[in-house]
């Protein structure tokens, strides 16, 4: 009797195609489940292969990875099933450790819809460091329908900002002051802060770094206009903290950490 011996990452991947496979069920996408069934079923009884007497680990068994293609392919021809394109990167990272890429920046001109982004976009970073951890099939369930629930809202977010862009007042102020800013090292949640503050009219410029921070200085037009500063972690990429004067002769308004931080740049009025 042959014995087999599937490595963990191939385990978690399997666990994870399963939880998809049953989302795509509840869809009515039989074609996809069956594609990932089988998937799953090849990570579950594939025994590695060896180079020079070491176990290779970063690779997917031939027919798991033709089965989560025949998969991925089915939901681009029938992209309204519900499912994201790119579902199948999120098996993948079980074995190459990489996320599949996020969806494009939606860069909404109404600072209610930039708001909505930077949440949605916050909940999709904790889903993923969540499943990034989970090895129950029950936790693994659950993190994929959250998965799958944020990225069709994150799709009709989308087509909100589309019809929002086509409003006259929205395309003059979007072709007036384009979102430039240079996001390099910045991870999604931050990203999304900078473009809430972008949205808000604070517009957000790189200055000066400090210590181990860089430095986001915000400076809204007219008397009344905000200004102040975000750091970020130069390493991390993350939002540290905030200092925020919300017009002449106020007081400034300090917050520490991302989740804050979001709270306070979401909180100001829109300076024009």
């Amino acid at each position: 009797m042959t014995t087999v011996t599937p490595l963990p990452n191939a385990l978690v991947a399997a666990t994870r195609a399963r939880a998809f496979a049953a989302a795509a069920r509840r869809l009515d996408r039989p074609a996809v489940a069956a594609a990932l069934d089988a998937a799953a079923l090849d990570f579950e009884t594939d025994t590695p292969g060896t180079l020079d007497g070491v176990t290779i680990t970063n690779t997917i068994p031939s027919g798991a990875y033709l089965a989560l293609w025949d998969a991925e392919t089915e939901i681009e021809d029938n992209p309204v099933s519900g499912l994201p394109c790119n579902f199948a990167g999120y098996i993948r990272q079980a074995i190459y450790r990489t996320w599949p890429e996020e969806p494009a920046p939606l860069n909404p001109g109404s600072a209610t819809l930039a708001a909505q982004e930077t949440g949605l976009r916050a909940r999709l970073a904790v889903v993923r460091d969540g499943l990034d951890a989970a090895r129950h099939p029950g936790d693994v369930a659950a993190l994929v329908d959250c998965l799958v629930t944020l990225h069709r809202k994150l799709a009709d977010l989308a087509d909100a900002v589309t019809a929002d862009h086509a409003r006259p007042d929205v395309q003059s102020a979007t072709a007036a002051e384009p979102f430039a800013l240079d996001l390099a090292g910045c991870t999604a949640y931050t990203a999304a802060i900078l473009r809430t503050a972008h949205a808000k009219g604070l517009r957000p410029t790189w200055g000066q770094d400090r210590g181990n921070a860089r430095r986001i200085v915000l400076n809204a037009p007219g008397p009344n206009g905000a200004f102040g500063s975000i750091q970020i972690g130069k390493r991390t990429g993350k939002v540290l903290r905030a200092e925020v004067i919300p017009g002449n002769d106020r007081a400034a308004i300090h917050a520490t950490g991302t989740n804050a931080v979001r709270t306070l740049i979401a909180s100001l009025p829109t300076h024009p």
